[in-house]
């Protein structure tokens, strides 16, 4: 999720949505490594559910958004 946010900082400075897509790209592949086991924020499932939502919200992706807050 670390990358993710990398790319997403990069969005948010240049505005370029390839940086956004990228970030998306990254967020999946954190979220498909999810353990439920750990609930600090950079060890655990709460980093990357976190970046996540912004990326899906950045994407006009509500629903996903919400998926990742509420899980």
């Amino acid at each position: 999720a670390g990358i993710a946010v990398l790319y997403l900082h990069l969005h948010d400075v240049y505005g370029d949505p390839a940086y956004l897509h990228a970030a998306h790209e990254y967020v999946k592949k954190s979220l498909s490594c999810l353990t439920r086991r750990s609930i600090t924020f950079l060890c655990g499932d709460a980093g990357p559910l976190a970046v996540a939502a912004v990326v899906y919200h950045k994407l006009q992706n509500h629903k996903q958004s919400e998926d990742c807050i509420t899980r």
